[in-house]
């Protein structure tokens, strides 16, 4: 058996995934698989090299939740499971650090991504308060799908997930069934993953659909946060999106997303 397997979802970033692999299996201090799950129309076998890593194809968008619960289901058999963003930038100790702290068989441990630990427990979207970031694990409640380690009972906990969230706070809803189901979850600081944030912040109508609907849907499932903040938030998130070029665009769709959210509507509702 595998001592680990990576999962990384892609939307056909060849050349940006096989740098990924190859990095994460030629600095991994344990035996190291990686598979991929390229799934958008372009999906195909051209441009992959794909002597060191499996390959999934799925012409279609799975979303965040899916593209990772498709890996996990087909991944082979391993110890722990890592589950990584396309866009991840880490360097070389990286999986060193992140598994020499995972000494807990009944935890999940989650990378510290972009070395800041913000975006661990997020309260209704907004930045925590700075935490010492000095131990060499942190206990969390919420933390994203990049850089996050699994032992084999949670990667079945995460194998079933369908949540219908299809992009944003589904990492969040996944650390609450986990936690649910026992888990405690580790942040680690020492071991920082990059990811490129730039979509993010400078958001697509589709993009500020999900991230509206899925912050209702999210704080519908699990009560987390409180009502009030969850309205100042979604209200400062419309009003940060009137200025510049297709504003009208992004205002519909947060909400649209807030309408659907309310009404329970989950799934695929508006295309990349």
């Amino acid at each position: 058996m595998l001592d680990l397997c990576v999962v990384i979802p892609t939307t056909h970033r060849c050349q940006a995934v096989d740098q990924l692999a190859r990095h994460l299996i030629s600095t991994s201090p344990v035996t190291t698989s990686v598979l991929v799950v390229d799934n958008c129309p372009e999906a195909s076998q051209t441009g992959w090299a794909t002597d060191h890593y499996q390959l999934v194809l799925r012409p279609h968008y799975l979303g965040s939740e899916q593209a990772f619960v498709l890996g996990l289901q087909l991944a082979p058999n391993a110890e722990r499971y890592l589950m990584i963003d396309h866009d991840a930038t880490v360097d070389a100790p990286f999986l060193g650090r992140l598994l020499a702290a995972a000494t807990d068989p009944d935890a999940v441990y989650s990378a510290n991504q972009n070395g800041d630990g913000s975006s661990w427990d997020r309260r209704n979207g907004r930045a925590p308060m700075p935490r010492d970031l000095t131990p060499t694990a942190i206990e969390v409640n919420f933390a994203p799908w990049s850089g996050m380690l699994l032992n084999r009972r949670a990667a079945e906990v995460v194998k079933a997930q369908n949540s219908g969230f299809f992009f944003f706070w589904d990492d969040y809803r996944v650390c609450y069934v986990l936690r649910e189901a026992g888990f405690t979850i580790w942040g680690v600081p020492a071991a920082a993953v990059t990811n490129d944030n730039n979509a993010n912040q400078s958001p697509s109508a589709w993009r500020t659909y999900y991230r509206a609907r899925n912050h209702i849907l999210f704080h519908r499932e699990t009560k987390y946060g409180g009502l009030f903040e969850l309205t100042l938030c979604r209200g400062k998130e419309i009003l940060m999106l009137l200025p510049g070029p297709g504003r009208s665009g992004r205002v519909a769709a947060n909400l649209r997303g807030i309408r659907d959210g309310l009404m329970g509507r989950r799934g695929a509702r508006m295309s990349p």
